[in-house]
């Protein structure tokens, strides 16, 4: 007989590698869009100086970890939770319409966006169910398999690298640089404070940190190295024309034996796609079982009512190019920002208050 695993918790590895996955999952499209038009030729120092601040919020998230506990824990309020859910659900909307996006203009353009929400929402809603240590197990494998199409990029583009497209150096002075580095920060450290909800098992909470730091320190270095490769490989001028810069320099490699290899590269991005809306909808769950008491028959319709929703407005909603550009440019960033900040605030404040109750029992 199969042994039925019923662990709710992923190990620290399982964890590093949904930290990898979901820093990098706005860097497709999104992310590296509006970075571009912010530092241009400099983006590849906006996006050093973006790692070396991300780390303020990544050592709150190890203070989580040491005192062996999540996010939702240490909030007492259920509004303050809902608003995090918003939160969640605004950016599960928002990649979701651009995974849908480049599905369809890469790979099935004659596929309405509705048929490609649905391929992947109705599978993803078996494997969420399964539970996040089946999500993290199965992370792990494919982040093998990320890695080695990792090394085929690097290796393939070398040979195209030209440093002077990265002239002229600090044109528009500091200002540019620093307003990236923060889009930087605001795309790559929502998803992973989002991740701080998921309960862990009870082992040493060293391990933890050691590998949320590996995680975020090769994520933050892969997405440097992508977008080093864009503005070296093409100018800035012309990377800036793309929705999907990646996709195009993928493009630049050729190999006699296979053709469109582009396609096969980009589930270098894909997986992490995948994954992140894994954890959205596994968290979107977990929040309605754990906030509301709420369980089988009664957890599953009001489970599948939310999705269908956000699949709705990723659709429908997102359809007008309007929209689109107003979320994609401006309010994804606001709103990303904004909980960071308000992790950062007051996260520490909560943790220190429960340190003093602690205390005085």
């Amino acid at each position: 007989m199969i042994k039925k695993y019923n662990n709710e918790k992923i190990d620290p590895l399982q964890y590093m590698v949904l930290v990898i996955f979901t820093l990098r999952s706005f860097y497709n499209g999104i992310g590296i869009q509006n970075i571009l038009k912010i530092s241009k030729y400099d983006t590849w120092i906006s996006i050093l100086l973006g790692i070396i601040i991300g780390f303020l919020p990544i050592l709150i998230v190890m203070y989580l970890n040491k005192k062996n506990t999540n996010l939702f824990d240490i909030l007492k309020s259920k509004i303050v939770k809902f608003i995090i859910m918003l939160f969640l659900c605004f950016s599960f909307i928002t990649l979701l319409h651009d995974f849908i996006s480049f599905s369809n203009l890469k790979y099935l353009f004659e596929t309405s966006n509705l048929i490609i929400a649905l391929l992947f929402i109705l599978p993803s809603l078996y494997i969420v169910n399964k539970g996040i240590e089946k999500i993290g197990r199965s992370a792990l494998f494919m982040f093998y398999i990320s890695v080695f199409l990792f090394f085929i990029i690097c290796i393939s583009l070398i040979q195209f690298i030209d440093f002077n497209n990265l002239k002229p150096i600090l044109k528009d002075g500091f200002i540019p640089i620093l307003k990236s580095s923060i889009h930087f920060i605001s795309y790559s450290l929502a998803p992973i404070l989002f991740l701080s909800i998921i309960p862990k098992e009870e082992k040493n909470y060293k391990e933890y940190n050691k590998k949320i730091l590996i995680g975020y320190i090769i994520s933050s270095f892969s997405i440097f190295i992508i977008i080093f490769y864009i503005t070296t490989v093409f100018n800035y001028q012309y990377a800036s024309l793309f929705n999907y810069p990646t996709y195009f320099l993928f493009k630049k490699i050729e190999y006699k034996f296979l053709s469109n290899i582009e396609n096969i590269l980009s589930l270098f991005f894909i997986i992490d796609y995948f994954y992140t809306i894994f954890v959205y909808m596994y968290l979107i769950k977990y929040y309605l079982e754990k906030e509301f008491k709420i369980k089988d028959k009664l957890l599953n319709i009001t489970y599948l009512f939310i999705i269908g929703i956000i699949v709705y407005i990723s659709v429908f909603v997102y359809k007008n190019i309007n929209v689109v550009h107003f979320v994609a440019n401006k309010l994804l960033f606001y709103i990303l920002l904004l909980f960071i900040l308000l992790f950062v605030i007051f996260v520490p404040i909560l943790i220190k208050k429960d340190n003093k109750n602690e205390d005085k029992l």
